[in-house]
């Protein structure tokens, strides 16, 4: 535990607010931040390459994919990860994520769940639709529709475990929501007490001040 409170204290020394929770993820946690700050007019740009988080981006906002060295707006995640971001929860639920361990419905894979999103709105409209299915441009439609009605039940619950929690109860301020100057001394002592090398100090030197 003593890793999780040293960041916390230079999460505090370089102006960004932390937040964490014994009950909820932290895709939930981000989830509801993001939700707070649209209510509050400003923008939110989610750092990771967790395609779960695709789903929260709406327009304004920003998915830093850091690692790899590209940023999708709103209108570029379709085209990134196939389906538009409300719909992104739902495909999951149709292809399950093995990362996460979700099972999805067997048999429906990334390209078959793209069609199906594209031509249905909700996971909802798909079930009740699902005869329409036969007349999608998929190759053994017939079969996609069967292995849809036996694992409905399946795909709901998978939808709940991948859709995120944007409703959690946290004790945020629009202060907090909002990137605050560095401390640059207090980040100094911070590495030195922390036998933090001459790359970390000279890395903090050069953030912005305002």
């Amino acid at each position: 535990m003593l890793q999780f409170e040293r960041c916390r204290q230079y999460c505090e020394r370089l102006g960004i607010a932390w937040f964490d929770s014994p009950e909820f993820e932290a895709d939930d946690l981000i989830g509801t931040l993001a939700a707070r700050m649209r209510a509050e007019g400003l923008r939110s740009t989610i750092v990771s390459r967790d395609k779960d988080l695709a789903q929260l981006i709406t327009p304004g906002d920003v998915y830093w994919d850091y690692s790899g060295n590209a940023r999708y707006h709103h209108g570029e995640i379709e085209g990134r990860f196939g389906v538009a971001p409300d719909r992104y929860a739902d495909y999951l639920a149709l292809t399950g994520d093995a990362v996460d361990n979700i099972a999805g419905v067997p048999g429906v894979g990334p390209k078959t769940a793209t069609v199906l999103m594209r031509a249905f709105a909700t996971l909802e409209e798909l079930y009740e639709r699902l005869d329409v299915v036969h007349d999608l441009p998929l190759r053994g439609a017939a079969a996609v529709v069967a292995r849809l009605a036996q694992h409905r039940e399946a795909a709901f619950l998978a939808r709940q475990l991948t859709r995120i929690r944007c409703d959690v109860m946290l004790p945020v301020t629009r202060h907090q929501l909002q990137r605050r100057p560095p401390d640059l001394p207090a980040i100094d002592d911070f590495c030195g007490s922390n036998g933090f090398g001459s790359l970390i100090r000279n890395q903090a030197a050069r953030l912005p001040q305002a």
